[in-house]
């Protein structure tokens, strides 16, 4: 495998977004996370990790993906709150990442639906606000964790990487 960092080899989109993080540092933990998977491979180590992503930011969402990709994972998107209960089912995630401000069905709501019908998996609210009150009512229904936009991306690959996947 080639790891080598080629910057023609990315899109002006990606750029954009990977220029929000010091790409030396997400490019290594890319490179890492890649020996993980191949390891475990090898080893034998079959499992999936299923992520829903729900946000209505595309580059957010677009970020979020390739973190959960590059961890072995398997990322579902949705835009607003009421997507990701369509979905909730048919993927059975293990982790979900749930934006607070969103059209249609915001993500306080979508949380507090996710409870109500017994969702017990990990849930990491993402918001751009730093406002204590949405985020207290939060962990009042069980999340996991905040991530405040810009977040680091190493706390993602963390939290993803943490998650215990389904063998």
């Amino acid at each position: 495998m080639n790891f080598s960092f080629h910057e023609s080899r990315i899109s002006t989109h990606e750029s954009r977004i990977i220029g929000m993080f010091d790409r030396n540092r997400l490019f290594l933990f890319i490179k890492n996370i890649y020996f993980d998977i191949i390891f475990s491979r090898l080893l034998g180590e079959k499992w999936v990790l299923n992520v829903l992503i729900v946000d209505d930011d595309r580059n957010i969402s677009f970020l979020l993906s390739i973190v959960v990709q590059e961890c072995g994972g398997t990322p579902y998107l949705a835009s607003n709150g009421r997507e990701a209960l369509a979905m909730i089912e048919d993927v059975n995630p293990q982790l979900v990442f749930l934006d607070i401000k969103m059209p249609i069905l915001d993500g306080l709501k979508t949380l507090k639906n996710l409870r109500e019908r017994h969702f017990k998996q990990d849930i990491i609210i993402i918001t751009a606000f730093s406002e204590i009150d949405l985020i207290e009512q939060a962990y009042k229904y069980g999340v996991t964790t905040c991530l405040v936009k810009p977040f680091d991306v190493n706390e993602v690959i963390s939290i993803v990487k943490g998650v215990h996947p389904r063998g």
